[in-house]
């Protein structure tokens, strides 16, 4: 029994909440392969939602886990509480780019029937000024233009087709 408690309490004291780095490279694979989306929730789940920048992760979390689960019902919850938590953290720093790309990713990839796509020209707008504008280009936005291209690429495969 105390062998239980001293593994419960060495496995839990060491976890760390994730950096913003490593924060950023799982939002990018999580929204190219469904298969990292779980992994992405759950390190978002743990960590304390008090910034735009948390929140919005966080949001595209949620809304990708409604790729990954099979209820309806469930899909729809996951995606409409993703969809709250971005706007919220757009609405606290409307300026604020990254944001902008996360919604924008989303919405890209979001179902017309969820009619969640109104920002995607003023988002990609956005965006691109501000990469346009960046004296140093952040990890974000290197991740932005491989999505672009990835994008630019399926639709030149699917015009071939």
């Amino acid at each position: 029994m105390i062998g239980l408690i001293l593994i419960a309490l060495l496995t839990t004291g060491d976890v760390k909440p994730a950096t913003m780095p490593e924060i950023r490279v799982s939002f990018f694979q999580a929204a190219t392969e469904i298969g990292q989306r779980e992994d992405f929730f759950e390190m978002m789940e743990s960590m304390p939602k008090k910034s735009a920048i948390v929140k919005v992760y966080y949001g595209a979390a949620q809304a990708m886990m409604a790729e990954v689960v099979f209820n309806p019902y469930t899909k729809l919850n996951h995606f409409v509480e993703g969809k709250n938590f971005i706007e919220e953290a757009i609405a606290e720093r409307p300026e604020e780019a990254e944001l902008r790309y996360v919604r924008y990713l989303i919405q890209s990839n979001a179902p017309d029937f969820l009619d969640y796509n109104k920002d995607i020209p003023d988002d990609l707008k956005f965006i691109c000024a501000a990469i346009e504008q960046a004296n140093e280009k952040e990890s974000w936005m290197f991740q932005f233009l491989e999505y672009r291209s990835l994008q630019k690429a399926k639709l030149d495969a699917n015009g071939k087709s």
